[in-house]
C-alpha cells in the first residue's frame, strides 16, 4: 500500500483520528501543521511524528505509516509483537502505565526505571506511543552469541567478510516444533523461507509448541544468512511417516543441503535400515546432503554385543555367568528398555526382553513378541512405578497428561519399586544375533512447581553404538558436539553419541559445536548435537555458494578434509573426520586445477608459464593451487609433467576442482589468491 492511498482523505472520513493526530502533537512535541479549511493533520506530518517514536525495524518491510490504517497491517494489527518502550525521561520506565498496555491487548513481561518490554498488537502501537511517559518503541535488543559463536568456531566470519553468505543455495531444515518463529525470525532478519506441514496440520500452528524447531533455524541463518530456507514441521507422533515426506519436499524444492536435529533414538537397530535412514540415503541419491543430529544418548544408555549363552540355559549374558544387567528402580520413577537385533525389519528369530526382580527372578514387565517372519526385530518394556501413579493423582493429574511432559511411544506398565534386572531371553533362533539394548531409567520428583528427571544408568553400559536414525543412515552425516567452552581444548561432549554403526562404519562424520546461545532458548544455552547440525549445514551452503556446480561427494570431501583432526589420529568413531572447519577466504579463491595461465582453456601454455616460473624466474602465478596439478601441496616440475602428459599422451587430469571452479578441498600450504578462469 503506498502513501497516497493513505492520504488526507482518510483522516477526513475519521474525525477520531483526527483528534488523535492533534493529541499526539501536544504530547509528543511534533510540529503537526494542520491544513486549512478542514482541520486535519497532512499526511506527511503524521507519519512524521509517528516516525520520531517508533523504531522502522519495529515493523520490518511495513512502513511506519502503515500502523495507521489497521487493514494495512497483518491480522489486521491484532497479531502481537514484541516491543520495547523506552521512557521518554531517562529512569522513568516506572511511570509507563502499564494497565493502558494491557487494556489494549498487550502483555508486559519485564518493567524497570530503564525499559518496558511487552507484547502487544501491531494496531496498539500509536495509541501506547500517545502517552507522554513514552519515549520511544523498539525491538528488544538480544545477545545473538549463537551468531557469532558459531559462526566464529566454525572458521565462517572471513566467508561472510568475503560475501559468502549463502546466495543462491536453498536449504531445508526438518523439525517437529517451530514455536515463536514468526516472532524470532522476524528479529533476525529472516524473511526468505517457504514452510511445509503434513495435510491437517499448520505450520507453527501450535501455539505452546517448544522452540526447538526456531533454535536450529536461528543457527542455520547466523552461518547461511542469504540462502532460501524450505522449513518443514512434521509430527512428534507421526515423525515415521511425516519424515519422508517431509524430505521429499525440501528435495523437489531444489534444496542442496538439509538440516536434521531430530532421530529415533534405540527403536531401529542402527544399520542404516530403518525407514527414515533409507530416506536420507534416498535424497543423497537425488544429489541433497543430510546432515543429522548424532544424539544425545553416549551416556551409558546403550549396551551392544553379540547374544552369548554359555551355559545353554536361553538367556544372554553380559558378562561371564551374569544374565542381569542390574538397576535400582526408585519408588517414583519410569522407564523405558528397547531391544533390537539384527534381524531385519521382518524377522522369525525369536528374542523377548524382561525386566525382573534381581532377589526373585520374577518378571515384573515383559516384552514377548512372537516373531514368525512377518514382526520387526524389536521388543521393549515401557513403565511408570505406582508411587509415581499416585503422585500425579495429586497433582490432579492422569498419565496421559504427565507423558507431555515425559513422552513415551507406548502405554505403560504401573510396577512396583526395587532392584531389578534387564535380560535378554532367547526363544528361536538358528544363531546368535547381535543384538543392541537401548535404556532409559528415571528418577522423578516435583520440584519448584514442576516435574523433574534424574538418569538412572544401569549396570553394563557403552556410549558405542549410541547413535539415532536416520544419523545412522548411509547417506547421513552424522554431527555430534564439541561444547562452546571445549572448542578449542576438543574435548567431546560427554552426551554426543557415538558409533560405530552395526554394520562397521564411522559415525559421527564431523562434530560441530554446541551449547550456543540464542533468541529461541533465552538465558538457557541451546546444547545437544542438535545445536551442531545446523552449523555444518550451514558451512556446507556457503561451499554450495562458492561452487554451484560441485558434487555433493565434493562438497563432503572439503568438509572432511579440512576438518580439525580430534582425539585419535584419522577418523574415529567419537569425532569423525574431526571439528568442522573452513579456511581462511581471503587465500582460497576459486580455480581450475592445471589453468595456469588464468584463462578459461587448458593448454600448452599453462605448463609453459609454470616451467618458465620454477626456471627462469618468470612471475609467480597468482593462483599457485591452479599451478599444483597433482594437488601434492607443492607447486614443482612434477606439476608440469603432469599437465603435459594429461595434455599430449592423454594421462590422468589433474587432481579436483578441475572440470567446474571450486576452492581447493585439500588442506595444504599453498593458496589462491585470484584465477581469471573463474571470475
Amino acid at each position: 500500500m503506498d502513501a497516497g492511498t493513505l492520504g488526507p482523505h482518510r483522516v477526513k472520513r475519521c474525525p477520531r483520528l483526527a483528534t488523535f493526530f492533534r493529541a499526539l502533537a501536544s504530547l509528543v512535541g511534533c510540529d503537526l501543521a494542520f491544513a486549512s479549511g478542514g482541520g486535519d493533520p497532512s499526511r506527511a506530518d503524521a507519519v512524521a511524528c509517528l516516525e520520531s517514536k517508533v523504531a522502522p525495524w519495529l515493523l520490518g518491510d511495513l512502513p511506519v505509516a502503515a500502523l495507521l490504517d489497521p487493514s494495512a497491517l497483518p491480522s489486521s494489527g491484532s497479531e502481537l509483537v514484541l516491543v520495547a518502550i523506552l521512557p521518554a525521561a531517562s529512569g522513568a520506565g516506572l511511570a509507563i502505565d502499564v494497565g493502558a498496555i494491557a487494556a489494549r491487548g498487550g502483555e508486559v513481561l519485564r518493567r524497570t526505571p530503564d525499559i518496558v518490554i511487552a507484547r502487544v498488537p501491531l494496531r496498539a502501537i500509536p495509541a501506547i506511543a500517545e502517552s507522554p511517559s513514552v519515549g520511544f518503541i523498539r525491538p528488544p535488543i538480544q545477545p545473538q552469541l549463537s551468531k557469532t559463536a558459531a559462526v566464529r568456531a566454525a572458521g565462517v566470519t572471513s566467508w561472510h567478510s568475503f560475501g559468502f553468505r549463502g546466495q543462491g543455495v536453498k536449504v531445508g531444515l526438518i523439525d517437529v516444533e517451530f514455536g515463536k518463529h514468526k516472532e524470532i525470525f522476524f528479529q533476525i532478519g529472516l524473511t526468505n523461507y517457504k514452510t511445509w506441514a503434513p495435510s491437517g496440520s499448520t505450520f507453527g500452528g501450535d501455539p505452546k509448541a517448544g522452540p526447538h524447531g526456531t533454535g536450529c533455524t536461528e543457527i542455520l541463518y547466523a552461518v547461511a544468512p542469504a540462502a532460501e530456507f524450505y522449513l518443514a514441521q512434521v509430527g512428534s507422533e507421526t515423525f515415521e511417516a511425516d519424515f519422508p515426506a517431509a524430505l521429499e519436499w525440501a528435495t523437489s524444492r531444489g534444496v542442496s543441503v538439509v538440516s536434521v536435529s531430530l532421530g529415533l533414538a534405540g527403536w531401529y537397530y542402527d544399520d542404516g535400515t530403518s525407514p527414515v535412514a533409507k530416506a536420507v540415503e534416498a535424497a543423497r541419491k537425488k544429489g541433497v546432503l543430510v546432515f543429522v543430529a548424532a544424539g544425545n544418548e553416549a551416556e551409558n544408555s546403550y549396551w551392544a554385543g553379540t547374544f552369548r549363552d554359555a551355559d545353554g540355559d536361553g538367556f544372554h549374558e553380559f558378562a561371564s555367568a551374569d544374565e542381569g544387567n542390574d538397576v535400582e528402580i526408585a519408588a517414583v520413577s519410569l522407564g523405558t528398555v528397547i531391544l533390537t537385533w539384527d534381524g531385519g525389519e521382518r524377522t522369525s528369530e525369536d528374542l523377548d526382553l524382561l525386566l525382573r526382580n534381581r532377589t526373585t527372578k520374577t518378571a515384573i514387565a515383559q516384552s514377548n513378541t512372537r516373531q514368525t517372519g512377518s514382526q520387526p526385530s524389536v521388543e521393549a518394556v515401557v513403565f511408570v512405578t505406582r508411587e509415581l501413579e499416585l503422585a500425579l493423582l495429586a497433582q490432579g493429574m492422569t498419565l496421559k497428561d504427565f507423558g507431555k511432559l515425559f513422552p513415551r511411544p507406548v502405554q505403560p506398565v504401573s510396577i512396583d519399586a526395587c532392584s531389578a534386572e534387564v535380560v535378554v531371553k532367547r526363544v528361536s533362533t538358528r544363531r546368535d544375533p547381535k543384538i543392541r539394548l537401548c535404556s532409559y531409567f528415571e528418577k522423578v520428583e516435583f520440584r519448584g512447581n514442576k516435574w523433574v528427571a534424574t538418569r538412572v544408568y544401569p549396570q553394563y553400559a557403552s556410549p558405542d553404538r549410541s547413535l539415532r536414525t536416520p544419523a545412522d543412515s548411509k547417506g547421513a552425516i552424522a554431527v555430534g558436539v564439541v561444547e562452546l567452552g571445549d572448542w578449542d581444548a576438543g574435548k567431546i561432549a560427554p552426551y554426543s553419541s557415538r558409533g560405530p554403526t552395526a554394520d562397521g562404519r564411522i559415525k559421527p562424520d564431523l562434530v560441530g559445536p554446541s551449547a550456543l546461545s540464542t533468541i529461541a532458548y533465552g538465558t538457557e544455552s541451546f546444547r545437544g548435537t542438535s545445536a551442531g547440525t545446523p552449523v555444518c549445514a550451514g558451512v556446507a551452503a556457503l561451499l554450495f555458494e562458492v561452487c554451484p556446480e560441485a558434487s555433493p561427494d565434493s562438497i563432503e570431501g572439503f568438509l572432511r578434509k579440512h576438518a580439525r583432526d580430534l582425539g585419535a589420529a584419522g577418523p574415529d568413531s567419537v569425532f569423525g573426520a574431526g571439528a568442522v572447519r573452513l579456511p581462511d577466504a581471503g587465500t582460497h579463491a576459486k580455480f581450475r586445477r592445471g589453468y595456469v595461465d588464468g584463462d578459461d582453456k587448458l593448454k600448452l601454455t599453462d605448463a609453459v608459464v609454470l616451467l618458465n616460473h620454477l626456471f627462469l624466474g618468470g612471475e609467480e602465478p597468482r593462483c599457485l593451487d591452479a599451478a599444483d596439478a597433482d594437488d601434492s601441496g607443492r607447486v614443482d616440475l612434477a606439476d608440469a609433467v603432469a599437465l603435459l602428459n594429461y595434455l599430449f599422451l592423454g594421462s590422468r587430469a589433474p587432481a579436483e576442482p578441475f572440470e567446474i571452479c571450486c576452492v581447493d578441498p585439500t588442506p595444504d600450504g599453498v593458496s589462491c589468491y585470484a584465477s581469471a578462469a573463474c571470475p
